[in-house]
């Protein structure tokens, strides 16, 4: 399984990406709003937990929405 996430709201994230655009990236998905650490994290957890038991070969996207196929 894969854990696939979209721009993640980090010290380093901040670091390197104006809050001009972080903004505008966090407005233009379908969710609005910034990733977290924790939204991640919680999909790790799942993916390792029983509940994901009978789950194998798949890609996780944790975007937003941005990237959603057609």
């Amino acid at each position: 399984n894969c854990i696939a996430p979209g721009v993640v709201m980090s010290d380093a994230t901040r670091s390197k990406i104006s809050d001009e655009i972080l903004t505008a990236l966090g407005r233009e998905q379908p969710l609005p709003g910034q990733i977290q650490p924790g939204d991640v994290a919680g999909t790790a957890v799942f993916f390792a937990s029983d509940d994901a038991r009978f789950i194998s070969g798949q890609v996780l996207v944790v975007d937003g929405g941005r990237h959603m196929p057609a």
